[in-house]
């Protein structure tokens, strides 16, 4: 997924009348408050390859005794967060979203959302993050905050975290090198891709699914074949590769992905 910075990709819904769009939270004694509620991002792991797409989780937590319930649609973490990249060097850029998503759920007055008391609301996947952003070896800190499109309109910030971008070595720099011909972390996601994306996709996980960025080759080769030419037999063969993955959300992903083509 690669984007300019502060690139917004994301399209939306045509959204309701203005005049419908009046609720506000349901906050009372007997509930709790946006206040309230705890958010936290994290990074799938601490430690990534230049170019490696990163995996984000989003958690929204309920630490109170009360229900948290809103006239709201459920949160987009990907595509309403904007996300700020500091490198070592302290110099800061922005990205205003994380999804290359081309929609976005209509308001409804009559949505609802709703995080019991001490629960959790998650979300998990790939960030659209500018690989340029990240590409030099070293620590960056990112910094998140999240603000709802609909009511309640207010804006939460998580606390920051740190990740690590090394340098790839060895097999993983052939790797590398490979995708640095054709599309980088783009490659993977399905945005402006080569045109003979069929052939670099088999080829790549041909000659490098034993690197760091194999298994999401082998994830991308899977799509393509489930989705661009509806090869479902061919799309669980390469799904199937990704369930003992030592990378959670991608083993998870693969499992759904399998249920999903049955």
């Amino acid at each position: 997924m690669e984007m300019k910075v502060g690139l917004g990709v994301v399209l939306f819904l045509l959204f309701a009348p203005v005049s419908a769009i009046v609720a506000q939270s349901t906050t009372s004694a007997s509930t709790a408050s946006t206040s309230d509620l705890k958010f936290s991002v994290t990074a799938g792991k601490a430690t990534y390859l230049r170019y490696e797409p990163i995996v984000m989780r989003f958690k929204l937590r309920n630490p109170t005794n009360k229900d948290f319930v809103s006239r709201t649609t459920a949160p987009q973490f990907f595509q309403d967060s904007k996300l700020e990249i500091t490198n070592s060097e302290g110099e800061t850029s922005e990205v205003n979203t994380l999804s290359l998503a081309i929609s976005h759920p209509e308001y409804s007055p009559l949505a609802k959302f709703e995080i019991k008391a001490g629960d959790k609301y998650e979300m998990t996947g790939f960030a659209a993050i500018d690989p340029a952003l990240l590409a030099a070896p070293g620590k960056y800190t990112l910094r998140l905050t999240y603000k709802w499109r609909f009511p309640p309109d207010e804006t939460l910030s998580a606390p920051p975290f740190e990740i690590t971008i090394l340098e790839p070595t060895g097999r993983d720099k052939a790797a590398f090198e490979f995708l640095s011909k054709n599309g980088k972390d783009v490659f993977f996601h399905g945005v402006d891709t080569p045109k003979n994306r069929d052939e670099v996709l088999q080829t790549f996980v041909r000659q490098y699914s034993d690197t760091g960025y194999g298994e999401y080759g082998i994830f991308a080769l899977s799509s393509y074949y489930a989705y661009s030419i509806n090869d479902k037999s061919r799309a669980k063969a390469e799904l199937e590769k990704l369930l003992s993955s030592q990378n959670p959300y991608l083993a998870k992903r693969a499992a759904e992905r399998l249920k999903e083509l049955k």
